[in-house]
């Protein structure tokens, strides 16, 4: 509210002048004549070689005061001015000085800020490459695992084959075998068949010749 209020303006160098010359100058005395010739004093007539020196009345002297009062307070003005301009010029070197102190600091906030994000970046992107590279070394570690794993799985599915044809061949030596085994015994049930019609025809020969023998000394 005080900023908002009127200030009064102080009068200008100029200002001062126009009213000190604008101010009524007095009229000079009149001399006053006395009745008496003897109390009338006679001024002697200036040459116009030498100069005269015309000393101020009252009114010059008092009019010098005020001129001289006149000056002293434009001069007090002046300084004063002087003075407050010189603070102002002061305070806006200072407050120039603040800005730029300010405008650095900031700067330099938003460098470190910077800096700051920079290396948080750096850091990070470090950090990532090292969980990548952690990542590549265990997947190269499953993967040597899974391939050991699927050729073990390949010997042993080799192995099987193997083992399979093994025991296909092993059947069918078995198979050979149990059919030469099934012939030989039907050649052997077919020979001692043989044999035993062999003995037996024998026999029945025997049996008829002994017959025709017991049967000859009989008669005889």
């Amino acid at each position: 509210e005080k900023d908002k209020e009127p200030k009064s303006r102080r009068p200008s160098m100029f200002e001062m002048f126009r009213r000190q010359r604008d101010q009524p100058t007095p009229p000079p005395p009149q001399p006053v004549l006395s009745e008496d010739p003897a109390d009338s004093v006679v001024e002697p007539a200036a040459s116009p070689m030498t100069p005269t020196v015309q000393l101020p009345d009252a009114d010059g002297l008092e009019a010098i005061g005020r001129l001289q009062a006149l000056v002293s307070a434009m001069t007090a003005a002046l300084l004063s001015e002087r003075s407050r301009l010189a603070g102002r010029v002061q305070t806006e070197a200072e407050l120039r000085q603040e800005v730029l102190s300010l405008k650095s600091s900031r700067e330099h906030e938003a460098y470190r800020s910077q800096d700051c994000i920079l290396e948080t970046i750096r850091l990070q992107r470090a950090q990532l490459d090292q969980e990548r590279a952690k990542f590549r070394d265990e997947r190269r570690r499953e993967t040597a695992k899974i391939d050991v794993r699927r050729e073990d799985a390949d010997r042993r599915e080799e192995k099987l084959r193997l083992r399979e044809e093994e025991l296909e061949h092993a059947e069918a030596r078995l198979d050979e075998e149990r059919q030469l085994l099934a012939l030989k015994a039907e050649q052997l049930r077919a020979q001692q068949s043989q044999q035993e019609a062999t003995q037996s025809g024998a026999l029945s020969l025997k049996s008829r010749a002994t017959a025709a023998k017991r049967n000859g000394e009989t008669l005889e």
